[in-house]
Parts: structure tokens; sequence; C-alpha cells
């Protein structure tokens, strides 16, 4: 006959600790399967919401509703116009930063809301210093949609959504270094009738349809271009851009750089307004070192000719003899070679500077 194994005592004896831990084990596992439960009904709810497609009432107006109503609204200084519903607000204009340089905003009255959930909805059109974004990432929402052509200027589409509930529904185009934005924009607090709203609101093509129409009378009013009758540098050097009529270029290597300058003859001293430098054998990072070490501070980042570029801002001057005064720098690394872009005349030039750098094209090769 087999002997038995004989447990120990405290494993078959019930104790007042053994109570207390089943106990916790089992409160513990309702509270899981509670929370489970719940999660699981929050993300049911949410794909009923989705499915449900809820009845649109007839927005106020419809985009063929008194469409002649309309009022237009003109942005001067960047060039624009847009038209949207007579009986909306008129539009607020907001002065931006160094990144948005112009935000204009349209409210949509609060009788389009359709949900308690929707506690805005606006259309943002932005002037943005960075280039218009054209890949999307795992790391965020942003999906790029289609690409379209409205009054011959090509649109990129794209939707974004955030936490708090924003869903963002975006055109965007490049022109004269700048990026232009339009962008319907929802925001809400209640997650799931938030999106179910928007999802709704989408499939019927509400708001959408309106901002849709107010896309299409979307234009750009500076028609003439200003550097039409500027000269254009085609040298020897592996760059080519175009620069004022006004202008005297000269051109020439030095002890560790070739240079181009740019000068107004009618200055007295005949000072530099514009300089580009090109070092035989100094990288952009040694150069962003060398201004940085000079008290320049980061301005920006923009692209030239589709390489990155970075600007900044300090003081500075072209040589001994002329006082320090207000200086831009960007910086370029484009292959092997760097360049270093001076405007001795930050401040006044601005405008003339930002305008030679859009037409600025790399050789190849």
């Amino acid at each position: 006959m087999s002997s038995m194994i004989k447990l120990p005592r405290s494993l078959t004896t019930v104790t007042l600790f053994s109570k207390t831990l089943a106990g916790i084990i089992f409160i513990a596992l309702i509270l899981t399967a509670f929370f489970v439960g719940t999660k699981y009904q929050a993300m049911t709810d949410l794909i009923k919401i989705k499915q449900s497609n809820p009845v649109i009432t007839k927005l106020s107006p419809t985009p063929t509703d008194n469409a002649t109503s309309w009022q237009t609204y003109r942005n001067e200084e960047y060039g624009f116009e847009v038209k949207y519903p007579g009986e909306w607000e008129s539009p607020t204009h907001f002065l931006g930063n160094t990144q948005m340089l112009d935000v204009d905003v349209i409210k949509i009255p609060k009788n389009n809301f359709l949900s308690a959930a929707i506690t805005n909805i606006e259309i943002q059109i932005v002037a943005d210093q960075h280039a218009c974004r054209r890949g999307e990432s795992s790391e965020d929402t942003y999906q790029i949609e289609k690409n379209m052509s409205i009054n011959k200027i090509p649109f990129q589409v794209a939707t974004w959504a955030y936490t708090p509930p924003q869903f963002g529904y975006e055109y965007s185009t490049q022109k004269n270094n700048l990026c232009y934005k339009i962008t319907l924009i929802f925001e809400g607090e209640n997650t799931n009738e938030f999106w179910g709203t928007v999802y709704a609101n989408r499939a019927k093509n509400s708001l959408f349809g309106i901002m849709d129409q107010i896309l299409s009378t979307f234009k750009f009013t500076d028609q003439t271009d200003p550097t039409s009758n500027w000269k254009t540098y085609k040298g020897a050097y592996p760059i080519n851009f175009s620069y004022p009529q006004n202008l005297k270029l000269s051109e020439g290597d030095a002890d560790y750089f070739s240079v181009i300058v740019l000068t107004d003859p009618l200055e007295e001293d005949r000072e530099q307004e514009f300089e580009f430098k090109m070092p035989y054998a100094t990288s952009s990072t040694e150069l962003i070192q060398a201004l940085q070490r000079k008290g320049f501070t980061k301005e920006k980042e923009l692209h030239i000719d589709g390489f990155l570029a970075t600007q900044f801002q300090g003081t500075g001057t072209p040589n001994a003899f002329i006082a320090l005064r207000k200086t831009t720098e960007v910086i370029v690394q484009v292959n092997k070679q760097a360049y270093e872009i001076i405007n001795w005349g930050a401040g006044d030039n601005n405008e003339t500077f930002q305008k030679i750098l859009s037409s600025i094209k790399f050789k190849k090769g």
C-alpha cells in the first residue's frame, strides 16, 4: 500500500489570513469584470453611434440657399479672399506669432451644432511659416484623404483628431513660402456623442458641404507677381535666385568662402543689403554654432527648394566700418555645401528677403 503524503497543517487549516486573502481576490475579480464590461459597453455604444447615422436637421443656410447674399472676407495683408453665408458673423482676425503669422476665424452659428456635445464649430484660415505637411505618421491621427484643385489652386485634404474631443477637416496649399490652411474644426465635451455627431454630420455632408462651397470661393487676390520684373542670377555658383532690378550684384572668392553680394547703388556707403556665403569646408552645424556664440537666436525653420533651413535673428555688420544692426541669417545644407544667406537690413527688407528666399533654386549635381 502506498503511503499518503501528509500536508502541513498550515495548508489544510482555514485561518483568518486565508479568509481575508480569499475575500480580497474575490472582490478584485468582481471589480476587474466590472471595469472590462464598462469599457466594452463604451466601445459598443461608440460603434452603434457611428453606425446609427442619425437624422441631421437642415442647416441654415444650406450651400444652395441665398448664395448671392453671401458676404466676402478679404485679407489684404496675405492676399486672399473667401465668401461665407450672409447670416453668419463677420470673421475675426487675430495677430499670429512667429509660426502662425495670420489667423482668421469664421464662427459657425450655434443653431448648426446639432448636439449639446458640440461646444464650438469654426473655420480657421491660417498663414503658417512652416511648410505644409505632406506625410502621415503613426504617432498622431493626421490622415491625408486626397489631393484636389480649387480655382486652379492645388489643395491637400486631410483630417486630424485630438483629445479633448477636437476634429479637423483641413485643406492646405503652399504659396510664397507660406502654408495656407483652411480647416473646419469641431470641439466638444461628451466623447461618444461628440464623435457620433461628427461622423453623422459628415455622412450627411451638412457642414462639410457648406465648407466645400466656402472653399470653392477661396482665391488669392495678388494675382500679379511682384517679382515678375526681377533679375535672375544664373552664375558660376550652384544656386539660382531672383532679385530686385535696383540692386547691384557682385560675386567672387574670398579666403574661406565664395560670396554673392547684393547692394543698393543709391546708398552713399554702398553697404550690402543681402549676402550669400558658401564656405569651402564648413558644415551648416558649424555655422549655426558660430551664430549662437555671437548671440543669435533661432527664429524659425523653413524649407528652401525642398531643403530644411533655419532662420536666426541677431545683430551684425558686413564690415568694421558699419555700425551693428538687426540682422537675419538663414542657414541651409545642400548635399555637401552649406549656405549662409544674410539680410543686413532686417526689419526694413524682410519682405524682399523672403521673396528672394522663395525664389532660390539649387543646382543639381
